[in-house]
């Protein structure tokens, strides 16, 4: 029997289409894998680890807000991030590169920072704040390039589903990762007490290292999307962005976020080590129990923004961990475990790092991402490296007495306690913020309409 003309094209067409639509699964399923990975070597070399690290090297408040700020200063590198698309061609190309640099500088840190490889504790306190950033740098590259690609993969209904349950995968790996570096630690400290608190704590960060170059290998065969240069904009257009109605809103909220969040970073990195005496492996016990709740809460949240949207998720997260600061204020030495408290409001931050990265990508336009995303990310970043560097140094210059350096009714405060309270207070005043957010961000599912509709 002769076929119809047009037949054969039809089912051709049809079998390409579905076969496209295969490769984009296959290759968002990896993308969870690469996710889930990643997240157990972040969760091994946490930020936390990194500030118990520098403590045997002297850091202060000033250095601690370095440590905390130096990712987001060296981030706003990341406005180069389309000018770098562009030259490498492929946001595949330049995900892998820079996720494998990364990796390779994190590897590196603990070697190069080992107490009396170089000439002065300062010097090696220096090279670890110095390595930190530009791991950070690097990184945020290879999340940019890596988050411009899965999003248009990914865009379409159901894409908070999707940033839903990457975000799992994400914190998934970083509770295994935080629960193994806890039992390390622990184990090596009392098998080991003789030894400095750096030897107890560079095995998990080495391997947190290695972990994440293993986790570059997913995207090595994810499906490749073709960037149209012709739409992507250059580094010179980086204030763009910032004239789009429906994203000023997003970028004013991050920037005035990462002031607010700075305000009080050196006092809230500082406390739990210096004034409640937490120990490390219970400080990793508290942030990995906080993932874990994040894991199971993320994927559902995915979906319920897919129906109503971002906008109060968010405020109702940036509601809980603006109060959470306040454990920090009824922690003392002899009672460190209110300093959970905090991570269990914390757990709050689900709805930000959903909410957030679904605007991100659903308000920037599909072809120039890169531009926005970046704007974005650099832009909030320096907000609050600039932020925690200058509070830091404000910090310091307080005098260290435990006499009260303000006195509100009978309520003294020291200069932690100063700090943050008005860390709660800048955080919280940040919320109204979040409903000058178009009305619809977040929705990609139409009331009434299931994913698989």
């Amino acid at each position: 029997m002769t076929s119809l003309p047009g037949n054969d094209d039809s089912r051709s067409g049809s079998h390409r289409s579905s076969l496209s639509q295969t490769h984009s699964s296959q290759s968002l399923w990896l993308a969870q894998l690469n996710g889930g990975v990643w997240g157990i070597g972040n969760g091994l070399v946490s930020t936390t680890l990194i500030r118990y690290l520098s403590q045997d090297l002297g850091a202060d408040g000033l250095a601690t807000g370095l440590i905390i700020a130096s990712p987001n200063l060296f981030g706003v590198f990341r406005a180069f991030a389309p000018t770098m698309l562009w030259l490498a061609g492929s946001r595949k190309l330049m995900a892998i590169g820079m996720l494998l640099l990364s990796s390779l500088l994190l590897i590196s840190l603990p070697l190069l920072a080992w107490p009396d490889v170089l000439p002065s504790k300062t010097f090696s306190l220096v090279v670890l704040i110095s390595l930190w950033g530009l791991w950070h740098f690097t990184m945020f590259l290879g999340v940019i390039a890596l988050y411009s690609w899965v999003g248009d993969l990914s865009r379409g209904r159901g894409q908070s589903t999707f940033f839903g349950a990457r975000q799992t995968w994400l914190v998934g790996g970083q509770v295994m990762g935080m629960f193994s570096a806890a039992l390390i630690v622990g184990a090596i400290s009392r098998s080991m007490p003789e030894l400095t608190r750096w030897q107890q704590h560079v095995l998990p960060a080495m391997l947190g290292g290695f972990m994440m170059l293993l986790s570059v290998l997913p995207l090595c065969w994810m499906k490749s999307i073709p960037l149209d240069s012709a739409k992507l904009s250059s580094t010179f257009q980086f204030f763009k962005p910032l004239f789009d109605p429906r994203y000023q809103s997003l970028v004013l909220f991050w920037c005035v976020a990462g002031i607010a969040n700075g305000a009080a970073a050196s006092a809230v990195g500082l406390y739990p080590i210096v004034v409640a005496k937490l120990p490390a492996s219970r400080a990793l016990s508290f942030e990995a129990t906080m993932l874990l709740a994040q894991m199971i809460i993320a994927p559902l949240l995915g979906a319920w923004i897919d129906r109503r949207g971002s906008r109060v998720a968010m405020m109702v997260s940036q509601v809980f961990v603006s109060l959470a600061l306040g454990f920090y204020l009824l922690a003392s030495k002899e009672q460190n475990f209110w300093i959970g408290g905090a991570y269990l409001f914390w757990i709050a931050y689900v709805g930000l790092n959903v909410g957030l990265y679904q605007a991100m990508v659903s308000l920037s336009p599909s072809g120039n991402n890169p531009l926005y995303i970046s704007t974005f990310l650099a832009l909030g970043g320096l907000c609050n490296g600039i932020s925690s560097s200058v509070f830091g140094l404000i910090f310091d210059l307080l005098p260290r007495t435990a006499e009260p350096l303000l006195v509100i009714g009978s309520v003294g405060l020291d200069r932690f306690q100063l700090f943050i309270v008005v860390g709660i207070v800048c955080r919280l005043l940040t919320t109204g913020l979040l409903w000058r957010l178009p009305k619809d961000t977040g929705i990609t599912i139409p009331a009434g309409e299931t994913l698989g509709a």
